[in-house]
């Protein structure tokens, strides 16, 4: 290593032959000192065993004397060698004082000084370059380098470096504090708080415009904070990023270790840092509003830009929400008062935290379509294998229920209750989605699932429909027990919607497979013939078993409309007038009529039916095509007008055209249904039975077929 300017001025001084005391010399003289007071420390010890031999010859000599000048003379005696013992003291205390400031004054060369620093002696290092700049300074004052000013700036870059590499020192035990294992060294931080203190009274009065580079305040208070804020960058810089491509959970990975890392890193402070720093120092908040910036920096510089799926998304949304400032980092019970974050700003910058919401509600957007066409996609597999639904148990009324509603139902209430553990936009934001995505899933279910019909007509369209009724009754009562809202008005106005679009098919499609079969009832070939009402009856009868598994209250509906569908056909058929009925085989008519009917009755009754006033019509009906005699016509015409006052003067005629009635007699009957009209001008339907009402006669029936 090269001879530094302050190295060399030593070895110059200890070799001056001259007379003018140097800083050389003053170490010659304070051995000299030292000698001189060791000398007379000595000779007062001499004096002091003389004195002390004498009185005890003295006392030796004196044995007789009385006891009180004995006493007198011992006091005498003690307080003389006290004095001296006191005097020697003194002397001892002011050779060692004046030995420890002739050494901590002594110039140290630019080596010993590294030394000093490098063995983290702090105040020692920081003196001697204190020494050595104020010496250096004083030269300039007594215009030693007037001439030539090269050697004072290369003595004083000397210097600087010296106070840099001590403040690099300073930075390293800061550093280690933080990063290294264990409780920090209290002494060093005590030492760190020292020196920042010395430097600061040091350098305070400094006029920094006529110093030529020496005497600036060195701002080691400021600098210090910077050292903390870069040792916590490296803490959180040091937890390790896996890599995407060797580990699917990267992220959760990663965000488990720093917030553990950070964790452990705030307890040390809060239980051993801050204890060997002044309180003014406040050096707990220093170091929570560093590991705040120091967070809030990485996520946004080294985690952002790798994200690009769902979950890593929400981890990263929940972790930056929940995790950061909960109980198991920021929010710890055990790490307050000291760690607090309530008055630092958010740990992302709103625009950034709401264009990571952003991009979590279009991956999850992404992500719940292909849950909607997976389910889809795995319902029409079953249609294709025409595969029976199963059915629940006896906690579900032994209803038809396919995982599909399961699967809906969980897929909506997982999604939402995630969103709703990161913040309640996003928990909003979730429910509307799934709501949106259930309305146009059902739109597609429906047109699919018509159109499979359409092509297929297998048996088993009626049981899928009931589970896609039962499905949408489930997630209706879902919607209701929820938040109030327009979008859950609607979505439940969209199952509603759904229910009844799919009932509407079921009944369309019973009319497709009965009407033909229903038309050939009523007519001359049906008298001697059951095919047609046979064919009639197990179309409905396999339409409406199924009905049985519907959940409350929509089997009731389906059951009872069947009952009315039955009744309304059967009697349309009556109304058609196909043909008038003849003596020979009017009372094959009516007892083919009431066989009939009961066949339906005891169908609507295994099904539940709560229509029971339907039963009876078509017992009315025949009863009145049975009777010849016009009072015996009259009679039932009055009960079935009781009983179904939404009957007409149409219906009357179409019923009395079919039993074949003369034209005077079916005047004179027409005259009597007027008469029971006017007697009850408003008959009105208390209980809205309406059967006749819905049931239209053929334009060919009307008032004028009393002429026929």
């Amino acid at each position: 290593m090269a001879e530094s300017g302050r190295d060399r001025e030593l070895k110059e001084s200890s070799e001056s032959t001259s007379g003018v005391t140097s800083p050389g010399n003053e170490s010659v003289h304070c051995e000299a000192n030292v000698s001189a007071l060791r000398d007379q420390l000595g000779k007062e010890e001499k004096r002091n065993a003389s004195l002390w031999g004498r009185f005890s010859s003295f006392r030796l000599s004196k044995r007789n004397v009385q006891v009180e000048k004995e006493t007198e003379g011992q006091r005498a005696s003690d307080k003389i060698l006290g004095h001296h013992r006191q005097q020697s003291l003194k002397i001892s205390e002011c050779i060692q004082a004046e030995t420890e400031e002739l050494v901590r004054k002594r110039p140290l060369s630019v080596m010993q000084m590294h030394e000093l620093i490098q063995h983290k002696k702090l105040q020692e290092a920081f003196a001697s370059i204190k020494l050595w700049e104020d010496e250096l300074l004083a030269e300039n004052n007594s215009k030693k380098y007037e001439d030539d000013d090269t050697e004072y700036y290369r003595k004083a870059m000397d210097v600087n470096l010296l106070y840099d590499s001590l403040f690099a020192r300073i930075k390293a035990i800061v550093e280690e504090a933080l990063l290294a294992e264990g409780n920090c060294d209290g002494q060093l931080i005590a030492s760190v708080v020292e020196v920042i203190k010395e430097e600061e009274i040091a350098h305070r009065e400094a006029a920094t415009s006529e110093l030529k580079g020496l005497g600036i305040p060195k701002k080691w208070k400021e600098l210090w904070r910077e050292s903390i804020g870069e040792s916590v960058t490296k803490k959180v810089c040091s937890v390790p990023i896996p890599s995407k491509e060797e580990d699917k959970s990267w992220l959760a990975f990663h965000l488990y270790y720093l917030k553990t890392n950070v964790s452990h890193a705030l307890s040390k402070i809060k239980h051993s840092v801050k204890n060997y720093y002044p309180d003014d120092y406040k050096v707990c908040d220093l170091y929570v509003a560093n590991f705040h910036s120091a967070i809030s920096s990485h996520l946004q510089e080294n985690i952002l830009n790798k994200i690009i799926d769902f979950e890593e998304l929400y981890d990263l949304l929940d972790w930056v929400m929940n995790t950061y400032c909960g109980e198991d980092l920021m929010g710890n019970p055990a790490l307050k008062p000291e760690i607090n974050i309530e008055s630092l700003p958010p740990l992302l910058e709103p625009h950034v935290l709401n264009k990571l919401k952003a991009d979590y509600r279009k991956s999850l957007t992404e992500k719940m379509n292909k849950y909607w066409e997976n389910i889809l996609a795995i319902e029409m597999e079953k249609w294709n294998r025409e595969e029976e639904p199963k059915r629940e148990g006896i906690q579900n009324q032994g209803c038809y229920c396919l995982p599909m509603y399961i699967d809906i139902q969980q897929m909506i209430d997982h999604h939402v209750r995630r969103s709703g553990k990161l913040c309640l936009d996003l928990e909003r934001g979730t429910l509307q989605m799934c709501l949106e995505g259930l309305q146009q899933f059902i739109k597609r279910l429906e047109n699919e699932f018509m159109d499979w019909d359409e092509k297929k007509a297998s048996p088993m369209f009626v049981p899928y429909l009931i589970v896609y009724i039962n499905s949408f009754f489930e997630l209706r009562a879902d919607t209701e027990n929820g938040d109030t809202s327009h979008l859950q008005e609607r979505t439940i106005c969209i199952l509603n919607m759904a229910v009844k679009s799919f009932k509407d098919y079921f009944f369309n499609r019973l009319k497709r497979q009965t009407r033909p079969h229903f038309r050939q009832l009523l007519t001359i070939k049906w008298i001697s013939s059951t095919e047609a009402f046979d064919t009639v009856k197990e179309s409905i009868r396999m339409a409406s078993q199924p009905v049985k598994y519907l959940k409350h209250p929509y089997n009731k509906e389906f059951v009872n409309d069947i009952h009315k569908f039955m009744m309304k056909e059967y009697i349309a058929q009556i109304m058609a007038q196909k043909m008038s009925l003849k003596r020979s085989n009017r009372e094959k008519a009516v007892h083919k009529m009431i066989k009939e009917a009961d066949e339906m009755n005891r169908i609507v009754s295994d099904l539940d039916s709560d229509m029971e006033w339907l039963c009876p019509v078509i017992y009315r009906v025949s009863a009145i095509i049975a009777k010849k005699k016009e009072e015996n016509i009259t009679k039932n015409l009055e009960k079935i007008y009781h009983e179904y006052p939404d009957i007409s003067e149409e219906h009357v005629l179409a019923i009395l055209n079919l039993q074949g009635t003369r034209r005077s007699k079916k005047l004179a009957i027409v005259e009597h249904f007027k008469t029971l009209q006017k007697a009850k001008a408003n008959p009105g339907n208390e209980d809205d039975r309406n059967l006749f009402a819905e049931i239209q006669v053929p334009s060919t029936v009307n008032c004028f077929s009393i002429l026929h």
